[in-house]
């Protein structure tokens, strides 16, 4: 005798979503585990992180640190952390996988490649998001920097969240095609470095490189903080005087008006 299977409608409408759910999971939880079993060379990378930067602000101030100039970098540091996390430890995955052999198995998985990079990337974020947290707790209560959150920097920091994960992705992407992809993801960490906020603000940038016209002081920086300069130091301004068109404002009035047109 034989039997007739009925299928039923909500289980079949179910199996999908619980598939892609499941997939994800497994994803995520494959990265997180492995972040946990290298959680010694984690900390290792989020001290170096934090005593360049730190390095980097002592030498600006001559020595002392410039809270003023911290409270505009620091979030840059942060946003720089979760992009060479995501691009470092996804071109390394990837490339771990491909020597080892287990890479053309995820390619035989019935899962999307889009869900699989989607638990990749998000087991990346909760790792740079861990690291940045944690320099971040330590810059500003250390060294006592006043920064009050705004609703208003949400939504930016959403996106530059989004931006380095991209950024990630798409290092992570060329393992399979680049050979040579270490030494182009260690170029690029610099140039996000370098021209991401984290060596110098945002405001000395030329105007048309800025999130909006006015940068003098982020959303975040609390209005009853004044700059505090040292005696001495490459960071010492002059006197200030406006100076329209110019990449900063104020800029030190030794230099004149005309030369900044």
């Amino acid at each position: 005798m034989s039997a007739i299977t009925i299928p039923r409608t909500v289980a079949a409408e179910l199996a999908p979503r619980w598939f892609a759910l499941r997939t994800f999971g497994n994803e995520a939880g494959k990265g997180l585990r492995l972040i946990w079993r290298r959680r010694f060379m984690v900390v290792v990378a989020t001290t170096t992180f934090g005593l360049t930067y730190l390095g980097i602000s002592l030498f600006i101030g001559g020595g002392h640190l410039i809270k003023d100039l911290m409270v505009r970098t620091v979030p840059a540091l942060l946003a720089v952390v979760v992009a060479n996390t995501a691009a470092v430890e996804g071109t390394g995955g990837i490339a771990e996988e491909i020597n080892g052999g287990t890479l053309e198995q995820t390619r035989l998985s019935p899962a999307s490649p889009q869900l699989q990079a989607l638990g990749r990337m998000t087991a990346l974020a909760i790792e740079g998001l861990a690291a940045a947290i944690v320099l971040g707790i330590v810059f500003v209560f250390g060294a006592g920097l006043d920064i009050n959150p705004h609703p208003a920097v949400l939504l930016p920091v959403l996106l530059t969240i989004l931006d380095a994960l991209g950024y990630g992705l798409i290092m992570t992407a060329l393992v399979v095609r680049v050979p040579s992809i270490s030494a182009i993801t260690h170029v690029g960490n610099m140039v996000i470095m370098a021209f991401g906020g984290m060596l110098v603000p945002i405001s000395v940038f030329p105007q048309g490189w800025r999130s909006s016209p006015d940068s003098s002081r982020p959303p975040w920086a609390s209005s009853r903080s004044t700059p505090s300069w040292p005696a001495t130091g490459l960071a010492r301004p002059g006197p200030t005087t406006p100076c329209p068109g110019c990449w900063s404002t104020p800029r030190s009035s030794s230099r004149p008006v005309s030369a900044c047109m």
